[in-house]
C-alpha cells in the first residue's frame, strides 16, 4: 500500500471511529416540553374531614367504579410541542374507586408549608392523550401518573404533578417519540377564597382546570440501533481496506 493509500485508509477508519463513538454521545436525552395542556370545566371536589390538616379529593366525575377528569372537549385541545408538534388531542386522568369516590387523601405541610398539601393515592392515575375516549394503543400517549402535592394560593392554586418525574409513559402510538419518564404540571382555579384547611367535616370545595404542560425527554437509541451502527462502521472500514488492497 502506497503512502496515499495509507492516508486514505487511515481517514476511513477515523471516520468510522467517530461514527461509532459519536452515536452513544448523541443518546444523552434532553427534557423538553412536549404537550401544552388545555383547560377543563370538569371539577375536582375537595372534602373536609374532622381534621383541618387532612382533606379528601374526588377526581372529576365518577361512574361504574372509575372517576375521570377530562379536558373540556372541542375548541379546547392539547397541542403537541417539539417532537410531538402537529398533533392535537384531549387529555384525561382516571382512577378506580371502591366504596368511596373520595379516595385520594391530602395532608397539609408538604415542604414545610401549611398551604402545600401532599397527596396519597390508592395507585397511579391513568393518563391518556388522544381522541376523545381513547385508551391504550388507540391514544397518542398513555401513562401512569403519581400526584405529589397541591399548592393553594389565594383564589388560584397549582395542581403540581411534576416533582420527581411522576409521569411514566406506558404506551400509545407516539410513545416512541418521547422517553419513558416525564413530568406533568397543571394549574387549577378554585371556586372561592376558602382555604383547604378551612373545610369542616363533610364540607366541599370545587376547582376547575386552567392549563398545564407535560415535559418529557427524547428517547435514547436502543441497543439494537447502537449495535447496528457499530457494525455498519466496521463494514465501512473493511470496505475501504479491501479497495485499497486491490489498488496497491
Amino acid at each position: 500500500m502506497d503512502t496515499r493509500g495509507k492516508r486514505t485508509y487511515a481517514g476511513a477508519l477515523a471516520a468510522a471511529a467517530i461514527l461509532t463513538i459519536g452515536l452513544p454521545l448523541a443518546a444523552n436525552a434532553d427534557t423538553v416540553q412536549v404537550l401544552e395542556l388545555g383547560g377543563t370545566n370538569q371539577t375536582l371536589t375537595f372534602k373536609g374531614t374532622g381534621s383541618s390538616s387532612v382533606d379528601l379529593l374526588q377526581l372529576g366525575t365518577c361512574s361504574g367504579g372509575v372517576c375521570t377528569w377530562t379536558e373540556a372537549g372541542p375548541g379546547s385541545t392539547s397541542n403537541g410541542v417539539n417532537q410531538l408538534a402537529g398533533y392535537h388531542g384531549l387529555w384525561s386522568l382516571s382512577t378506580p374507586y371502591g366504596q368511596s369516590t373520595f379516595n385520594i387523601t391530602l395532608a397539609s405541610g408538604f415542604g414545610g408549608s401549611s398551604n402545600d398539601w401532599g397527596v396519597t393515592q390508592p395507585g397511579p392515575l391513568t393518563f391518556n392523550w388522544g381522541t376523545a375516549g381513547c385508551s391504550g394503543a388507540s391514544c397518542y400517549l398513555t401513562g401512569d401518573l403519581e400526584l405529589t402535592d397541591i399548592l393553594q394560593s389565594g383564589q388560584g392554586g397549582i395542581f403540581n404533578l411534576g416533582l420527581d418525574a411522576n409521569l411514566t409513559i406506558t404506551g400509545g402510538s407516539l410513545a416512541y417519540l418521547v422517553g419513558s419518564n416525564g413530568t406533568y404540571d397543571y394549574t387549577i382555579d378554585f371556586s372561592s377564597r376558602t382555604g383547604l384547611n378551612q373545610l369542616t367535616d363533610g364540607r366541599t370545595l370545587t376547582a376547575t382546570g386552567s392549563s398545564g404542560e407535560v415535559l418529557a425527554s427524547t428517547p435514547e437509541p436502543n441497543s439494537e440501533v447502537l449495535l447496528a451502527s457499530g457494525l455498519g462502521a466496521l463494514l465501512i472500514g473493511s470496505f475501504f481496506k479491501r479497495r485499497l488492497q486491490k489498488a496497491s
